[in-house]
């Protein structure tokens, strides 16, 4: 839940519309010309979505596909930076990969390369990097690395506008509105997080700004598809779409439906950190075990480019396998510290390769060993898309549609063994993106110009505070069950301490708007401000903080007047709205019916 939008960002023009796909493996940008919010606004007058006519997004939107340090045209570049010893960001990108792995030992050692930092805000996981360790000794953390990736993405993007001659002043990042795609698996402390690193790369005035919009990508898949006439999957109103949204960290799952006025979700969303970057480190490990463990990680600890040039190789086969071909053998050169290792086996297969061998150098994988790898993935994928449609069914919601988007979607491998692990009649739903790697960043800019099109949102999880509330039988149950959580309080009431007070239940319909609204008053007549823990669960009706399921996120704090009897405590109104850029708060004081500062935190 972010703060109260800058109301002295609100008063200057945009200028430019930015949608940025900031991803594991690849980010890229999209820049919406001058006619895609005139044309968008036209459509605006039609009530009805299904009267909509599809536009044809690439005459609207720019997108670069061309990028330093690889010849193959592509809509994003790789997420990775490349630091000198001292901190400063010498490449990024491609280009910083390009770099890194052309240094000889002795330069490789004055640098860091760093990749795949968005999997640090992904809650659901522990992400290790001894290359972030030794950012950390330079005093920088993940919001600061992202803020230094946003930054070089950002100059691009002033580079862009000004080669298609539509900067007609000194470039202003004040000037731009910003939508920014995120995982709808994160919680708002993943997003607050983006928004601070957003604001560190000096692209918004502050974190809580209105200029940051953020939008789903499993959404922005959606509205790309629905709404785009480069698609010809028609997708009517009234029907119901499960969109899988296959990434390089996570996959996430998102029921809509598409209303008369918009989009809405119909159940809680299901996501869990399986991308393609979880098959890459599969295969890995599968290096790992023909070469040695032991040896293996001693040659890449003391040479990490040896880990990266082979995952490039590797990278090419797992998009090139379709599950076609049985005789199919994929063959990766491998880097030479690692091919005496190799030598033991002697051309043979490997043992629990799935028929691997290594022969002149060279890695081949063949069609069991490319199998054996993605069988994981896909079992754990296939899951998620059975969790959903169970849920669908229980609540009576037919899913018309799977659509499948974001750049795992590529994988023909992948999208037909999810088939084969559906019944037929859901198999047959599945629809796959025709611009899977940029279905999500076209249809981002839908969302920026459009908001509105999101009419109803479903809470993912239970959100509350910790507070101390009055004991009750017929909530707390038999007194001796909380004795040791009851305090008397100031004004002679038995109080039991880390009560669960819920603002939004999991599975409540959010729209935009006032989405909640809660009263705290002050415990102690001297306090001067009211702090509360921030608390989630994955639970429906949680009652204390302290289980399992529970997990304190963060907390707010409220200025009050002090005062000298309990009857003189200030009382303050605390709304939770949801809008573009998020949850946001604001509190009112109710004796004085002004606003106070409400601040909120989250904790790492």
């Amino acid at each position: 839940m972010g703060q109260t939008p800058s109301r002295i960002e609100d008063a200057q023009p945009v200028r430019h519309q930015v949608s940025l796909d900031f991803g594991t493996s690849h980010s890229g940008f999209a820049l919406a010309k001058k006619g895609l919010p005139e044309a968008l606004d036209q459509q605006s007058k039609s009530t009805d979505i299904e009267a909509l006519e599809r536009i044809q997004l690439d005459l609207y939107l720019h997108l670069r596909t061309t990028w330093p340090g690889t010849a193959e045209p592509y809509p994003k570049t790789r997420t990775a930076l490349l630091y000198n010893a001292n901190g400063k960001v010498v490449a990024w990108g491609n280009d910083a990969e390009s770099k890194f792995l052309g240094m000889p030992k002795i330069a490789r050692k004055n640098h860091i390369y760093i990749d795949r930092f968005k999997l640090f805000l992904d809650e659901t996981r522990i992400h290790v990097s001894s290359e972030m360790g030794r950012l950390g000794k330079l005093g920088k953390n993940e919001v600061d690395v992202i803020a230094d990736y946003l930054i070089c993405l950002a100059d691009t993007v002033r580079k862009e506008i000004v080669a298609m001659g539509a900067l007609n002043e000194e470039w202003n990042p004040y000037h731009v509105r910003w939508c920014l795609t995120v995982p709808a698996q994160w919680t708002e402390k993943g997003k607050d997080k983006m928004r601070k690193a957003m604001h560190k790369a000096g692209l918004i005035r502050a974190a809580n700004s209105s200029r940051l919009i953020l939008c789903s990508e499993p959404l922005a898949g959606l509205l790309f598809t629905a709404l785009s006439s480069q698609t010809h999957d028609n997708i009517q109103r009234g029907e119901s779409v499960l969109i899988v949204d296959m990434g390089g960290g996570t996959v996430d799952l998102t029921a809509m439906r598409m209303s008369q006025t918009g989009f809405e979700e119909r159940i809680p969303m299901l996501g869990e950190t399986v991308g393609s970057t979880m098959l890459d480190d599969a295969f890995l490990e599968m290096l790992g075990d023909i070469v040695g463990k032991d040896e293996f990680k001693s040659l890449t600890v003391d040479n990490p480019q040896i880990k990266y040039k082979v995952r490039k190789a590797w990278e090419l086969c797992k998009v090139a396998f379709d599950g076609e071909d049985r005789d199919y053998n994929g063959n990766i050169p491998l880097p030479q510290a690692l091919v005496p290792a190799c030598r033991r086996w002697g051309g043979e297969p490997v043992p629990g390769t799935g028929g691997a061998t290594v022969d002149d150098g060279e890695l081949y994988i063949t069609f069991d060993s490319m199998t054996q790898l993605f069988e994981p993935v896909v079992l754990r994928i296939a899951k998620l898309v059975k969790q959903m449609l169970l849920r669908c069914q229980y609540q009576g919601i037919h899913i018309a549609h799977i659509l499948c988007v974001g750049g795992f979607s590529r994988s023909k491998y992948l999208i037909k063994m999810l088939r084969a692990q559906l019944q037929e009649a859901d198999a047959r739903k599945f629809i796959v993106s025709s611009n899977g790697a940029a279905a999500i960043l076209m249809g981002a800019p839908i969302y920026a110009c459009r908001p509105e099109l999101l009419r109803k949102q479903i809470a993912p999880l239970t959100y509350g505070i910790q507070h101390r509330s009055q004991y009750s039988f017929e909530r707390h149950g038999p007194r001796n069950l909380v004795e040791d959580r009851i305090v008397r309080g100031c004004d002679g009431l038995d109080l039991v301490e880390n009560d669960f007070n819920v603002v939004i239940r999991k599975g409540d319909t959010l729209e935009p708007g006032i989405v909640a609204t809660q009263q705290y008053v002050s415990g102690r007549c001297e306090n001067d401000s009211i702090t509360f823990c921030v608390y989630v669960s994955t639970e429906e009706n949680p009652l204390n903080t302290e289980k399992e399921s529970c997990k304190k996120i963060g907390s707010f704090k409220i200025m009050v007047t002090p005062c000298k009897t309990t009857a003189e405590r200030d009382s303050v109104e605390v709304t939770v709205s949801m809008k573009p850029s998020g949850l946001t708060l604001r509190a009112v004081n109710k004796r004085t019916n002004e606003e106070v500062d409400c601040q909120l935190s989250f904790h790492d």
